[in-house]
């Protein structure tokens, strides 16, 4: 991640806690602080999903091109099943979401993903076997 990543990051955490800047401040300072350390981390997986989703992508295309790989319609079919799923993700709660990105996709200890998002270890493991169990029915309801 170069700088400019950083700032981006960085900007778009601010906007998402400027949003919502006046109702925060008629909370306790702790929650303001929670609401713009799990913005920066929302943030963070954004991007991470953007770049993820980009390297795949030319990591796809690639492979076409050479002699034996997919053809071009088992590349886009993969792709829109893959980018189907990815949606389902983006339907769960955001509690839940942060810390499904962060261990199955980002594969970040439990324990790391817990202090970083700034909860309980075992808030974490709860959040996370709810967010697969949510993610795995929501794929089987739509036959993915």
């Amino acid at each position: 991640m170069v700088s400019a990543d950083c700032d981006d990051i960085t900007q778009q955490a601010l906007i998402e806690v400027s949003i919502r800047f006046e109702q925060l401040c008629q909370r306790p300072q702790n929650e303001l602080l929670a609401y713009a350390l799990c913005a920066a981390e929302g943030a963070r997986c954004k991007f991470r999903r953007g770049t993820w989703r980009r390297e795949r992508l030319e990591r796809e295309w690639t492979a076409v091109e050479r002699p034996g790989g997919p053809t071009p319609d088992d590349v886009v079919t993969r792709r829109e099943l893959w980018l189907r799923r990815f949606d389902l993700l983006n339907e769960l709660p955001d509690e839940l979401r942060c810390v499904l990105m962060a261990c199955d996709l980002e594969g970040i200890p439990i324990a790391e993903a817990a202090r970083s998002l700034q909860i309980p270890i075992g808030t974490a493991k709860t959040r996370l076997r709810r967010a697969r169990g949510l993610w795995r029915s929501a794929c089987a309801r739509r036959g993915l």
